[in-house]
């Protein structure tokens, strides 16, 4: 409604006004006209109604906003606790998705503490993800969740995470269902248990071997009280329920106050001479030990004890005299007592045929060097009990040293049965053997002598049947081999030439050579130092002859004397004519154990005022694979003092990149080996660049052996190998000639 501003009279022709709720209307005409005080007081009042509801709007505002603000930071505190909590425990969260089909984790990383929104995702329903020995299991786990035959998804298998496989314990439960019932989410934990299998398996080990052990053995609580007891045990009591929870003063008899008080108060190593009572009633005397007291949380305070039969070893001097009857670890007879058996054996009245077999392990040694000696040992003792399941009652078996067995089969049929036994032991022994997680198998190369065929000499025809074992290795492993006349022969001229070379050695007379390395230029950058044997009586012999021989008798220390002062005296002949090019020399692997041979090295540099980065010391993989810390810390030794470190034969190893990690080798040879057909074969072609990239991208130099012709030159300058070496540019020859390519260039086209 408008107003007169004039009159403050309606104007002229409007409808008169009517009331509506809420709605102020002016004054009837009657009434009285308000002032303009009042007037202004009226709006002040209705303003001031405006600001105070404005004001309560704007507190409820700031308290709702304050609210959210409160449940979004305890939400993010939230996450961020069980982040924590995942990054502390190790787990992980995964989730599944019905919609999508798809299984994905968010791993909270080791290193640092991550949010799970910013946790890296891992879909593991990719191809490969899981182990294709666990896919079955996975499968059958997953799909009883699925049909609701199990409350909760539970189950162990191995993923792959970063290019390796780990195990990990999987839980999970729905917490999405349709209306039907069916799954429609999933979510569960994931934790990395590898450590705990590796444990496990450990701990498996161990009780197997406690289980097997060959000596009764206990495991008992301060108060007597058995816990567990191997077969050994049970087969000296002959009472199989004899078991956990039996007190062990029911079968021993003595002072009973005086054993309560050994077990309570005494720890480990004490023994006791008591009487054991047998299933029989019988008593046996006995000795009890304890060999170990343990001490981890789930055992603490158990004893483990031995317990020795004292009726056949009643005195120190018989148990020392049974024990150097047997091997330690498989309770063979040793070789000494297998020796003795043989002799007497030959030395019956009646003669009868014999036949033995020599035994040798084939690539043993990888089994200690990949798994540890711990699991060569197991491996040792069930092939020894394997073994003794093909051995007959007449027959004798004894371990002769690490990984060599000899096995005598006694009666008129001997050298009738000795093939097939022969065949039978390869085809046992062979068969895979489960070592933790892995399955582990070796083959065996056996010689066979017989007597009295062969030989009338007990020590002879040992000799004969390791002759033989060797042949075997020879001919290609996993074989038999009877000794022939020509074997004899054989290990005559063996003995003529260690007599030689013994005598060639102590006299310095051994001859060196040099073979020069060339740049791919074509010019001399170092040189190596070879060992060549020419003997008056015997001719040239082959470094392939004599230096496993000088290895077997003790004769390489000497040898690497020889090498190490010639190379020393060619390098500061080269200096003198202002030359700085090194020369390599090889050591073996007698040497690298050597304590003597770091010593050796600088008093010979010292002798010639050498310094040290002008030897150069070559080293091969299997001069190493004894002991590889061992290995490590003496390269390192020599590497600090300036000796430069060269890996010799690389490629040809089974373990060639752990080394280029571990060992502080400035250059790598590869072997001549691959050098074959790398002009003519694309695939031999492609390896070998492969391995130069390799030692490229480690900043590695690169020496190639075996070049020998101008195509093979051309392929490796184009690779950007650093060092070339072989027939093309120069044969090993004598340092005087060798001196007169020292500043050539040498032909690397013709």
């Amino acid at each position: 409604m408008r107003w007169c501003s004039n009159c403050m009279q309606p104007p002229e022709n409007t409808a008169p006004a009517t009331s509506m709720p809420g709605l102020i209307l002016p004054p009837a005409a009657d009434a009285p006209e308000p002032q303009p005080e009042q007037r202004f007081a009226l709006m002040e009042r209705r303003l001031e109604r405006e600001r105070e509801a404005r004001r309560q709007a704007e507190a409820l505002l700031t308290a709702k906003s304050r609210e959210l603000y409160l449940s979004a930071e305890r939400a993010r505190e939230a996450e961020h606790t069980l982040a924590l909590a995942l990054w502390a425990s190790g787990e992980s969260v995964w989730e599944w998705d019905a919609a999508t089909r798809r299984v994905s984790v968010r791993k909270v990383a080791d290193d640092r503490l991550q949010t799970l929104a910013d946790a890296p995702q891992v879909l593991l329903d990719e191809v490969g993800s899981v182990h294709p020995s666990d896919v079955d299991q996975a499968r059958t786990v997953w799909l009883s969740y699925l049909r609701g035959d199990t409350v909760e998804l539970e189950c162990s298998l191995r993923l792959r995470f970063d290019a390796q496989w780990r195990w990990v314990r999987v839980r999970g439960r729905a917490v999405a269902r349709s209306p039907t019932g069916r799954v429609d989410r999933i979510v569960g934990t994931l934790r990395d248990i590898s450590a705990e299998r590796e444990a496990e398996d450990a701990l498996r080990l161990l009780s197997d071997a406690f289980d097997k052990a060959r000596e009764p053995m206990l495991m008992l609580d301060r108060r007597g009280v058995l816990h567990e007891c191997n077969r050994a045990f049970h087969d000296l009591v002959g009472i199989d329920s004899f078991g956990p929870g039996s007190h062990v003063f029911s079968l021993l008899q003595g002072d009973r106050k005086a054993l309560e008080h050994l077990l309570g108060e005494v720890g480990e190593g004490w023994r006791e001479e008591l009487q054991l009572k047998r299933a029989d009633g019988s008593l046996l005397p006995v000795e009890l030990g304890i060999l170990r007291v343990i001490d981890s949380a789930e055992r603490r305070g158990m004893l483990v004890a031995t317990v020795s039969d004292l009726s056949l070893q009643r005195s120190a001097q018989a148990r020392a005299q049974r024990a150097s009857l047997l091997d330690g670890l498989t309770g063979l007879a040793n070789r000494a007592h297998f020796e003795n058996r043989l002799k007497l054996r030959m030395a019956r009245e009646h003669g009868a045929p014999l036949a033995l077999l020599w035994l040798n392990l084939d690539g043993f040694r990888a089994i200690n060097d990949s798994l540890g000696h711990a699991a060569g040992d197991a491996f040792l003792f069930e092939t020894a009990q394997r073994l003794q399941d093909l051995a007959g009652e007449r027959d004798e078996l004894a371990r002769l040293s690490g990984d060599e067995f000899a096995l005598l089969l006694d009666g008129e049929d001997a050298a009738g049965r000795a093939p097939g036994i022969a065949r039978q032991i390869i085809d046992t022994v062979g068969a895979p053997m489960q070592m933790g997680e892995r399955m582990v198998s070796v083959s065996t190369s056996i010689g066979i002598a017989l007597f009295p065929e062969d030989s009338r000499q007990a020590d002879q025809l040992l000799q004969q049947a390791e002759t033989a074992m060797r042949k075997a290795k020879q001919r290609g492993r996993a074989r038999a081999e009877f000794h022939r006349g020509e074997l004899g022969s054989e290990a005559a001229r063996r003995l003529e030439l260690i007599t030689e070379l013994r005598r060639d050695i102590e006299a310095g007379a051994m001859d060196t050579v040099l073979q020069p390395k060339v740049s791919a230029g074509g010019y001399v950058v170092g040189y190596e130092l070879l060992m060549r044997w020419n003997n008056p009586r015997l001719g040239p012999v082959s470094p392939a002859a004599f230096i496993p021989l000088a290895e077997e008798f003790g004769l390489v220390g000497a040898l690497g004397l020889i090498a190490m002062e010639r190379a020393a005296a060619f390098a500061a002949h080269l200096l003198r004519l202002g030359l700085h090019t090194p020369v390599a020399l090889n050591l073996s692997p007698r040497q690298v154990f050597d304590p003597d041979t770091e010593q050796q090295l600088v008093a010979t540099c010292a002798r010639h005022s050498l310094p040290h980065d002008m030897l150069e010391i070559e080293l091969t993989e299997s001069a190493l694979l004894e002991n590889i810390e061992a290995g490590r810390s003496f390269l390192r030794r020599l590497s600090e003092q300036g000796f430069k470190l060269s890996l010799d034969d690389f490629g040809t190893g089974f373990s060639s990149l752990a080394y280029l990690r571990r060992l502080p080798f400035n250059t790598i040879k590869i072997d001549r080996c691959f050098m074959d057909d790398i002009d003519t074969d694309a695939r031999a072609l492609r390896l070998l660049e492969g391995m130069v990239t390799l030692c490229q991208s480690l900043d590695i130099a690169v020496v190639a052996e075996g070049v020998e012709t101008p195509a093979q030159r051309a392929l490796l300058v184009r690779m950007g190998v650093d060092q070339m070496q072989g027939y093309h540019f120069a044969r090993p020859m004598p340092a005087e000639d060798v001196l007169a390519l020292a500043t050539r260039r040498l032909p690397i086209s013709e």
